[in-house]
C-alpha cells in the first residue's frame, strides 16, 4: 500500500472479488481521478465482474494507451516496482 501511496495512486477495488473472499482484481488510478467502480455478485464463474467508470476528460488526448501484461507464475516485485516507476515519471 506505501507503494501506491509514494506514487499519489489508489487502488479502488476494496472488496472482495473471488468467492472465497479474497481481493484479486484490481484498478489503480491516480489519486485525483476518481473511479466509479461496481463489484458483480459471482454468477458462473468463482470471480466477480468488475465494472468501472472513469471520467476521462482532464486526461490528454495526445497520451497513447498502453497495456502491459505479467506472468504471475514469474513475478518479480522488484521489476514490477522499477517499471511502474518508469512508467510514472514518463507521465509526468
Amino acid at each position: 500500500m506505501r507503494l501506491l501511496t509514494d506514487f499519489d495512486l489508489v487502488q479502488n477495488v476494496t472488496g472482495a472479488t473471488h468467492t472465497a473472499g479474497h481481493t484479486l482484481d484490481v484498478l489503480i488510478t491516480c489519486s485525483g481521478m476518481p473511479a466509479q467502480v461496481t463489484v458483480e455478485p459471482t454468477i458462473i464463474s468463482d470471480h466477480s465482474v468488475i465494472t468501472v467508470a472513469i471520467k476521462l476528460d482532464d486526461v490528454a488526448s495526445s497520451v497513447a494507451p498502453t497495456t502491459v501484461r505479467r506472468s504471475w507464475r514469474s513475478f518479480d516485485i522488484d521489476a514490477f516496482k522499477s517499471d511502474l516507476s518508469t512508467v510514472w515519471y514518463s507521465l509526468l
